[in-house]
């Protein structure tokens, strides 16, 4: 069911933004450090601990969530339709994984100097990907019309800003490298 999938997508998006105001709290504590400003120092500081919390409570709406397209009803209380059509959902291996965009993500932002906009980044990641896509990559998805490897694209990113290989605090609409994202892609090779 697609809204499922676009409420997961609405939750990510939700805790990308909880992040950035995470980082801004931290970067304003820290100004009022340097400038020896405990009240503000811990009036910031507490509301980062907020803030994380309120994360921790979205992180676990986000899981229990997804949980519910796993929700069955039991085989001998399911209605039997001899008409229904075959089941649209991917199987595992139809489609690339995730965490096979993970070096051409990085190396695409390294070649176009650290960070570059979605758009642009997709494209380029489109040309370095584009032989290993599987057909099922390359179909629209019914709510956006958008081909499913972008999606995933996103999915990848999302990963990757969480494992900090991307920096999360970049602005929106920014695709940004981190030092951690650099060593990892120094050990583990280029997209190239």
């Amino acid at each position: 069911m697609q809204q499922i999938h676009d409420v997961l997508d609405w939750f990510n998006g939700l805790l990308e933004e909880i992040n950035n105001a995470i980082s801004a709290a931290k970067e304003t504590a820290a100004q009022a450090l340097r400038e020896d400003n405990d009240d503000r120092m811990r009036l910031f500081v507490e509301r980062t601990i907020a803030m994380k919390k309120c994360m921790e409570h979205v992180k676990a709406l986000r899981k229990e969530w997804a949980t519910i397209e796993t929700i069955s009803i039991p085989r001998k209380h399911a209605i039997k339709n001899k008409k229904a059509s075959p089941s649209t959902r991917i199987k595992k291996g139809e489609m690339t994984p995730d965490k096979d965009y993970v070096i051409p993500i990085l190396g695409v932002l390294e070649a176009m100097g650290g960070r570059g906009e979605v758009k642009d980044v997709i494209s380029h990641l489109y040309d370095v990907m584009k032989w290993q896509f599987k057909p099922v990559d390359l179909t629209p998805l019914s709510s956006s019309g958008e081909n499913r490897w972008i999606k995933t694209a996103n999915w990848a990113r999302y990963n990757m800003k969480e494992g900090g290989l991307l920096k999360s605090n970049s602005p929106r609409g920014i695709w940004e490298i981190s030092e951690k994202g650099r060593e990892y892609l120094k050990k583990h090779g280029s997209h190239r």
